[in-house]
């Protein structure tokens, strides 16, 4: 026998708790009180039933049943169908879940080749950063290494600069430094640089002794080229002076002779030359110039040739206040020359002396001569 709940579907089953209502209907009990609980009316007929008024129904059932009775069979099947469902459903959820972790896998193989490469990224930069630490390990052992160096060679210089203070300074300040100097290593090295400098300064004193004495003979020689150079250049200035008075003479003595009166009347100013003394203080400076371009001493020509040259051009100009020069001697030729011992040559020089002639001079009326030559002499505007 088959009976069934209709409202949960399955088979009641003699061992069930199985329970009616007033109407007849029979149910589960769990069913029937969950129907209760929202209505109270009977599931099937719909007639108003409560908790109450329900009973419980005892079924006898033969235990001889054939097991293969149609709707226990379709009842069996419909479970295993339905738990086939279930199974087909746990199945499409597994392999649903297991391709979903089959991508996490690839995508946890794909992370896990990434934080491999980042490891061995890692791991070089852990090395790089070994070797920097290696290297600046090195790098602060040079440093402290350079650092007692520089505090060696700080100390030093203190001491060389209390050495120099000790050699710039005053002997009282030497005496007070010695004795607050309280290191024997600086004070031997003081004591020593003290020493050297005295050998130096000594040194130095003998070499300006002796230049002093070099250029005290070179003073004696100088003044002595000077005074003999004044000598010469006072004996120019006497030979010019009586040349140019005798060119004065006999120029005026010419022009009065000349039969053209109007020369007379010349101007002073026109024939004028330059005064001896002029060219003489000229050469005077040249010879006292320390210029390195006016080595005089090694030159190639004599400049007394050429200042009386200078002078000779200026005398040979007229004038009537002029007095006839002398006979000169005649100079000899100058074409031999002569080797100055510095790599050139000069000619060789020959100081020009005057002859002893007397000449005589003419008188004549310088007053009546004027008195003429001013009514010859042509009117000046």
């Amino acid at each position: 026998m088959n009976i069934t709940c209709i409202i949960c579907s399955d088979l009641i089953l003699p061992t069930s708790d199985i329970y009616t209502t007033p109407c007849g209907h029979i149910f589960h009990y769990a069913c029937l009180i969950q129907w209760l609980e929202r209505a109270q009316s009977c599931p099937q007929c719909r007639r108003k039933t409560t908790e109450k008024s329900v009973h419980r129904v005892y079924l006898n059932v033969n235990n001889a049943e054939d097991d293969t009775d149609p709707a226990t069979l379709q009842y069996k099947i419909d479970g295993l169908q339905f738990q086939l469902t279930l199974k087909d459903k746990d199945v499409q959820n597994y392999s649903a879940k297991y391709q979903k972790a089959k991508g996490q896998l690839l995508a946890l193989r794909t992370e896990v080749q990434e934080l491999e490469s980042k490891a061995r990224t890692h791991d070089s930069i852990v090395n790089a950063l070994k070797d920097q630490i290696t290297y600046f390990k090195e790098k602060a052992k040079e440093k402290e290494k350079l650092s007692e160096a520089y505090m060696k060679l700080k100390n030093t210089v203190k001491k060389y600069e209390s050495v120099e203070r000790a050699i710039s300074g005053t002997r009282e300040a030497v005496t007070e430094m010695i004795k607050n100097e309280s290191d024997i290593e600086s004070l031997a090295l003081l004591a020593a640089t003290l020493k050297k400098t005295l050998i130096d300064v000594e040194e130095r004193k003998l070499n300006a002794e002796h230049r002093i004495k070099q250029m005290q003979t070179e003073l004696t020689k100088y003044k002595r080229d000077n005074a003999s150079l004044r000598s010469q250049v006072q004996e120019l200035r006497n030979n010019e002076e009586r040349r140019a008075l005798e060119d004065k003479e006999e120029n005026a003595t010419k022009k009065v002779n000349s039969p053209d009166k109007s020369l007379i009347f010349q101007s002073v100013d026109d024939t004028s030359i330059d005064s001896p003394s002029v060219v003489i203080k000229h050469v005077e400076d040249i010879l006292k110039s320390t210029s390195p371009y006016l080595s005089l001493k090694s030159s190639g020509f004599n400049l007394d040739m050429v200042s009386s040259s200078k002078l000779r051009s200026n005398v040979n100009q007229k004038s009537i206040f002029k007095k006839p020069l002398a006979a000169m001697p005649q100079r000899p030729k100058a074409d031999d020359l002569v080797y100055n011992g510095l790599g050139g040559h000069s000619r060789e020089e020959v100081f020009p002396r005057p002859s002893m002639v007397s000449l005589k001079r003419r008188r004549c009326e310088p007053s009546s001569t004027l008195v003429k030559s001013r009514r010859l002499a042509p009117n000046k505007k």
